[in-house]
Formats: C-alpha cells, sequence, structure tokens
C-alpha cells in the first residue's frame, strides 16, 4: 500500500492526515511549542556565529598571538593584584586583543591584551556588551534556570520534531520541487507546499543541530571537555 500523493496533501483534503492522525498532531502540536524557543535560539545562534564580524569593533581586534607570546600573557595576569577580585579568565583567542573575565560577583569583563585591569563597562564599546547578554539568551533565554531548564528540553523535542516530518515527507518525496521553496501566493495550499519542501532540506540540518545541542544542554561530560579546550584560568588568592 502506497502512501498519500503529494497532490493529495497540498490539496488539503482530510485523506493523508486520516491515516497518520496521532503523528501529524504530534508533529504539529510539537511545532507549535517550540516555535518561539526554536525562533530565539536560531537568532541568537546566528549572530554569535557571526559575532566578530557583527559585534567586534575593529579597534579591539588583533593577530592571533603565539604560543609562547598567549604563556607569557597569561602568566603576567597571574602576577597583577587585579587578578584577586576575578573569579576566572577566558584568555584571548584569534582575532581578540582581550580576555574575558568573570568577576567573584558573577559579572562579565573586559581585559585588553597588556592591560594592568579590567576596563570598566562604560569603557566598553556597547556592541561589545551585547555578547554576553547574547550568550545569556541563547543558553538561558536571560530566563536564569527555569530558562536553562527550557533549552535542555528543546534539543530533545526539536529533535523528535524533525525525525517524525521526516518520517510524514518520506512518502510524498517523489513530488518534491524546487520550484516550491519561494512562496508566491499567501494561502494554506502555498504555504504548506513551501514547508513540506523546506522541511526536506532543513529537516537533517535541524535534526542534527537539536540532537548535538541537546548533548552540549544535558551532558557535563562533554561541557567540561569543551571548557578544557578553552583552557580557563581560575585565579587564586
Amino acid at each position: 500500500m502506497t502512501g498519500p500523493s503529494f497532490r493529495d496533501l497540498i490539496s488539503c483534503r482530510p485523506m493523508p492526515i486520516a491515516r497518520r492522525p496521532m503523528l501529524a498532531r504530534l508533529h504539529a502540536w510539537t511545532g507549535l511549542l517550540l516555535a518561539l524557543p526554536l525562533l530565539a535560539l536560531a537568532s541568537s545562534g546566528m549572530v554569535l556565529l557571526f559575532k566578530d564580524p557583527l559585534l567586534l569593533p575593529a579597534e579591539w581586534r588583533q593577530a592571533g598571538l603565539s604560543q609562547a607570546a598567549a604563556d607569557a600573557e597569561l602568566g603576567r595576569l597571574l602576577g597583577l593584584p587585579a587578578l584577586r577580585n576575578v573569579e576566572s579568565v577566558a584568555p584571548a583567542r584569534a582575532g581578540r586583543g582581550f580576555h574575558y573575565v568573570t568577576a567573584r560577583d558573577g559579572s562579565t569583563g573586559w581585559w585588553p591584551i597588556g592591560a594592568s585591569a579590567p576596563l570598566p563597562p562604560a569603557q566598553v564599546p556597547w556592541r561589545l556588551r551585547l555578547e554576553p547578554l547574547l550568550v545569556g539568551f541563547h543558553e538561558k533565554l536571560l530566563l536564569g534556570e527555569p530558562g536553562g531548564l527550557l533549552i535542555k528540553f528543546t534539543g530533545p523535542l526539536a529533535s523528535l520534531l524533525a525525525i517524525v516530518g521526516l518520517v510524514l515527507w518520506w512518502p510524498m518525496r517523489r513530488g518534491w520541487r524546487w520550484r516550491d521553496l519561494p512562496v508566491r501566493q499567501v494561502g494554506r495550499p502555498q504555504l504548506l507546499r513551501a514547508h513540506l519542501a523546506l522541511g526536506a532540506i532543513a529537516g537533517l540540518m535541524m535534526l542534527l543541530h537539536a540532537a548535538t545541542g541537546a548533548m552540549l544542554a544535558n551532558n557535563p561530560a562533554i561541557r567540561s571537555w569543551i571548557s578544557t579546550r578553552s583552557r580557563p584560568v581560575t585565579a587564586s588568592v
């Protein structure tokens, strides 16, 4: 027995949905629940992916340090009195002329390479001050622990959304067309065609992003391994 045709689905006939009511309702309700969290994660993640071109002023950019120069800079930081008020330091990476520091009160600071202390927030460009807010929004939606818990559930649910969507699309794969991607008219059949065409392309990418994001959000071992790769420096008094 073959699945419903592509023409049947885009014509909004009840037959395709009636054959798979549970999966169709699961896909629809999961998508409705995840619409806003996924939009928040996608928009903030896109900005963070291009954060240097978008947020980093030209005067704060610097060529990457050699390993010897980076080690010398970290040694210099460890000998400064201002480090006593700092909980941890994320060393400058390539293209950035400053270190990220976290104070003992939890606030974020910017420590230029070669400086004797972090700069006050008033002396930091506003675009650069946006980055910690975007990171907090991406990780916890600026809602604290409830937001972090929501993010932890979003990854597995988004993976389920992508899997169910691909299962629903698979019987109609022969009807996929490039010309359905642009929405030329606003109507349910046209939007449904565009959703099916775009979902077929984005479904696997979304599944990969959601699954790996869920692992990072829920697995302390993976987060710990990534933290060791960034070579954090913890202050000692």
